[in-house]
């Protein structure tokens, strides 16, 4: 999702990479939306130096075989470099998950920031469809979220989160398909 030269997520991202002006093929949206790849969420430096970014993983203890699960069952996110935490359910399910409902989706959002947040937005297939302002010097965001519209969207339904810091740090939740 992002390195050091910028943001890959779709056309006219915020801090999107000035590398990518002419072809919109290497954004991560042509993958999830268009190609209907599912893919978990991640930063991390490039091959000209370490840079900025950060993986982070949801493992319940440290040893290879979680660390591999969770990279296989994309229970990931991304961040530009600050250290923030999100933790993305939708109807139970955790980010990087497949889902079946029947019911309208019941997105539950945490978000942990390392310094004062400015705005969390919803992304359902890679548009913003919901933002909620931070309170006021919080490093710290909780919201549960239904989207009644969900069944508009005919061939692919999925979510991911989006959370600003004021210092311009960005986090990415993998997405959750519906």
């Amino acid at each position: 999702m992002y390195q050091r030269k910028g943001n890959y997520e779709y056309p006219d991202c915020p801090r999107e990479s000035p590398s990518n002006t002419e072809n919109k093929k290497p954004f991560v949206d042509y993958a999830l939306r268009e190609k209907k790849y599912k893919m978990g969420l991640i930063a991390s430096g490039d091959h000209t130096g370490m840079g900025v970014g950060v993986a982070a993983l949801w493992v319940e203890k440290l040893d290879r075989k979680e660390i591999l699960d969770a990279m296989r069952e994309r229970r990931c996110f991304a961040t530009t470099g600050d250290k923030m935490i999100v933790d993305f359910r939708i109807n139970g399910s955790i980010n990087g998950s497949v889902t079946k409902t029947e019911k309208v989706p019941e997105l539950n959002i945490k978000v942990k920031a390392q310094r004062e947040l400015e705005k969390i937005e919803v992304l359902r297939n890679s548009k913003v469809i919901k933002t909620y302002p931070a309170p006021d010097g919080s490093q710290e965001f909780e919201q549960v979220f239904s989207d009644e519209q969900y069944q508009d969207e005919k061939e692919i339904c999925y979510y991911y989160i989006r959370a600003t810091q004021k210092n311009n740090q960005i986090l990415w939740s993998s997405p959750i398909w519906v």
